[in-house]
């Protein structure tokens, strides 16, 4: 039996067909535990029947901090890497991470992902390669869970930590030292994801940067079109194109959210409120 000082924690709704696999080939590397978003296919039966640890998520939608950190708690394994069932890890990348982790020479390891929508690659994505000083202070997807800074997590940066620069591993960027993210095909699926995700983010956002932003009605103009701009100019292609213009919106809905949480604060929807119980209270009139 392999030491298993890896844990991955997967997200997971409705992911029946596709976790049998993935327990299979993840199983010899690593512990697996489910965060999932209360399934009803099966997804956790089968999980259980494997003897997976599974969370069930404090409510339905997009996936808190809480619920990450609630997994971590649970993990047997001193490394932690977070991943959904629409990403893959070669065998060549977990025998390599494995090697990594046993070597004691290192708290993170930067890693990239890259992103396939509708057979195209659209996106590359860097993970832990932003230097601040001596040290690495970034997003990590394999990180010994002590180093962690839960106070920086966010949407999209759920494993952050800051870590000397000798302490992290640098993997090269070909196709076996990545992570190879599949999305889902529908432009509408997507951007309903993104709704969600953005009224999340902006509202972490302004929790922890709780100003008044001047030049908010300037950044709602220019933030998601700097961001096509930067996405389609990485990948000049059909596929590109459409997943830039998904990722603008993504910038465009956070920017808007954080508007409306500067202008309102976080009861803006106080007066929706009143007039509906306004109108409630005629109809029991009536």
């Amino acid at each position: 039996m392999l030491n298993k000082r890896l844990t991955i924690l997967i997200t997971t709704f409705n992911e029946k067909d596709r976790l049998d696999l993935i327990i299979k080939r993840y199983s010899e590397y690593a512990e697996i535990i489910l965060l999932d978003n209360h399934s009803e296919d099966g997804t956790i039966e089968l999980a259980r029947n494997y003897g997976i640890k599974v969370v069930k998520r404090r409510k339905k939608g997009g996936l808190e901090i809480g619920d990450i950190i609630s997994g971590v708690e649970i993990a047997g394994g001193e490394w932690i890497h977070l991943c959904g069932c629409s990403e893959v890890l070669t065998d060549g990348l977990l025998k390599k991470i494995r090697l990594l982790i046993d070597a004691n020479k290192y708290d993170a390891i930067a890693i990239g992902r890259k992103s396939y929508t509708w057979g195209f690659n659209t996106h590359y994505v860097k993970y832990g390669y932003q230097q601040v000083g001596c040290n690495i202070e970034d997003n990590f997807r394999f990180i010994n869970k002590h180093k962690i800074d839960w106070n920086k997590s966010r949407i999209h940066f759920e494993t952050p930590g800051t870590i000397e620069k000798n302490r992290v591993k640098f993997l090269t960027e070909d196709d076996e030292n990545i992570i190879h993210h599949f999305r889902e095909g529908n432009p509408y699926l997507i951007n309903e994801k993104h709704a969600l995700y953005s009224d999340m983010e902006a509202k972490s956002i302004f929790k922890n940067n709780n100003v008044k932003n001047k030049n908010i009605l300037i950044k709602i103009f220019f933030s998601p079109l700097k961001r096509f701009l930067l996405d389609f100019y990485q990948f000049p292609t059909v596929g590109g194109f459409i997943s830039a213009i998904c990722n603008a919106q993504l910038v465009l809905n956070i920017q808007m959210t954080l508007y409306i949480l500067n202008k309102f604060g976080y009861e803006y929807n106080i007066e929706n409120e009143k007039l509906r119980k306004r109108f409630e209270s005629l109809c029991q009139n009536e």
